[in-house]
């Protein structure tokens, strides 16, 4: 599960970085705010 969770935080790591640090389990919905 670990390589799934990884590939898709690929794309979106940068900006959930930066808008959410500690929320990036969450990442989903605060990212797309």
């Amino acid at each position: 599960m670990r390589e799934i969770d990884i590939g898709a935080r690929l794309p979106e790591a940068p900006k959930s970085k930066k808008l959410t640090g500690k929320d990036t389990k969450e990442h989903n919905p605060t990212s797309r705010k």
